[in-house]
């Protein structure tokens, strides 16, 4: 019987490692992975930055509304003298070196707690110009009393105010009986009304200084002239203000007074608010390729500006 042999071949060892095909379609994968991962992470950044900045924008904005609001609340503030009623010839004494600095000013019979002036020119601030009006609040700041009248404020800053008169001397006073002259107080019995201040009034304006254009604030230094100026908000080109005055007063339980609102200050009278508007609603980010961030428009109101508030029925 004759035996066959069987040949018997061996299995074909499996492939070890990529194809060359293998290779290519994973490295497009992992590229694509690493575009989208990158491309995410700048638009991420991107976003992050963007949002930065609009909040750095509407921070200073917030910031500038709060120091407005005070200076807005402080406006008029002359101890018990109520500027509301008081005539031009209350002010027995005004040495203020400039314009803006004047506790009256034409047209006004008496004294308003905020002036618009038509520019910043009066201010004398070197390498400054506005664009457009300024604001200004007066008010004075406590600064000793009539016992220790406050040395330490320079000639020309001092006021002197009772419930009837201010005055504000080219020298300060040395004692309380000098005072109570300046004031026409006859004898001590209204040394209770009597205020040794400071005056402490506040401008803002927008404007270029140095070709850096923004919101500023304007104060008085040690010298009682107008100092630095504050840059509150940046890239403010412009700004707007609109004045709401209150109108008929009419005596009743049931008041129906009437506000309006004007674009033009009247200066013989005082507004109970003002809106200001900066660059129309929208300013342009300090950081380049943000873009433009919306600010909502500011509202500040002034003591004393609502007369219907005091009528008595």
């Amino acid at each position: 019987m004759t035996q066959r042999k069987i040949t018997y071949l061996p299995p074909k060892p499996a492939s070890r490692g990529f194809t060359l095909m293998e290779f290519l379609v994973a490295g497009a994968l992992g590229m694509i992975v690493l575009v989208a991962a990158t491309s995410g992470y700048t638009a991420m950044r991107n976003m992050n930055q963007a949002a930065n900045a609009r909040a750095a924008v509407q921070q200073d904005v917030r910031r500038a509304a709060a120091l407005l609001a005070q200076d807005a609340r402080q406006a008029g503030a002359f101890g018990c003298f109520d500027t509301a009623k008081a005539v031009r010839g209350d002010v027995l004494e005004d040495s203020a070196p400039d314009h803006a600095q004047a506790l009256t000013a034409a047209g006004q019979a008496g004294v308003q707690p905020v002036k618009v002036l038509g520019s910043a020119a009066a201010l004398g601030i070197s390498g400054f110009s506005s664009s457009g009006s300024v604001l200004v609040f007066q008010y004075g700041t406590p600064s000793g009393t009539l016992y220790a009248p406050g040395q330490d404020v320079a000639a020309g800053a001092a006021l002197y105010s009772s419930c009837r008169y201010l005055f504000r001397p080219s020298e300060n006073l040395p004692n309380a009986a000098a005072i109570r002259a300046a004031l026409r107080l006859a004898d001590t019995r209204a040394d209770g009304e009597v205020s040794v201040m400071r005056y402490t009034p506040a401008a803002y304006a927008v404007g270029s200084l140095n070709g850096e254009q923004g919101l500023y604030r304007f104060g008085l230094d040690d010298n009682g002239r107008w100092g630095s100026p504050q840059l509150l908000v940046a890239n403010a080109a412009s700004w707007s203000l609109a004045y709401l005055y209150v109108e008929n007063c009419p005596a009743g339980s049931n008041p129906s007074e009437t506000f309006v609102y004007t674009a033009t200050a009247n200066p013989a009278r005082t507004p109970a608010l003002i809106r200001i508007s900066l660059n129309g609603g929208n300013i342009a980010s300090e950081a380049g390729g943000i873009g433009i961030v919306d600010v909502p428009a500011i509202e500040v109101g002034i003591k004393g500006g609502n007369a219907c508030a005091n009528r008595v029925w």
